[in-house]
């Protein structure tokens, strides 16, 4: 259940974020139920989870929307960037295939909100979207893939750079 997928989240790894990529669930209800209970849980034993709840589609934006506080539960909208600002998710979530998207991704840091995009499953695609884009973390389908890249290649490009702004 997702209650049990929680708990295992919760009190068994060192996870920090949980993507409920909704689907065809319009009723949020439970779902924000359980959100808010995780992260009061995680809230009193001092760790740093969120638990977002993923809108894919205007389906799930309109289902979404029939919550009362539905700007302020905590969210990652796949639709554009304007919908994402527009209904305040904290995170814009655009599929690779739109490339890097360097304009939309700065004005959602503007605002004060991320953007992670999907689903990088290779190293040359992990690599470029966070080596040359701006995001701010991605999805996968391909854990070991990101973590080869991550603390290889990725850990000189951040070396690369640290050292490129000390001489500056």
């Amino acid at each position: 259940t997702l209650e049990e997928m929680l708990d295992t989240v919760l009190y068994q790894t060192p996870l920090e974020i949980v993507w409920l990529d909704m689907k065809k669930e319009c009723d949020l209800e439970q779902v924000r139920s359980l959100q808010q209970a995780y992260h009061e849980k995680a809230k009193a034993l001092d760790r740093k989870l969120t638990i977002y709840i993923g809108v894919p589609d205007d389906y799930m934006y309109n289902c979404l929307r029939r919550l009362e506080d539905y700007k302020s539960v905590p969210t990652i909208c796949e639709l554009d960037w304007n919908t994402a600002l527009d209904m305040n998710a904290q995170v814009w979530a655009p599929q690779y295939t739109g490339g890097f998207q360097t304009e939309e991704v700065d004005k959602v840091h503007a605002a004060g909100k991320k953007a992670y995009v999907w689903s990088l499953d290779r190293t040359f695609m992990v690599e470029a979207y966070l080596g040359e884009g701006e995001f701010d973390g991605l999805v996968t389908n391909a854990a070991p893939v990101v973590a080869y890249w991550y603390y290889t290649e990725g850990y000189k490009m951040r070396r690369k750079q640290v050292a490129e702004k000390a001489s500056s």
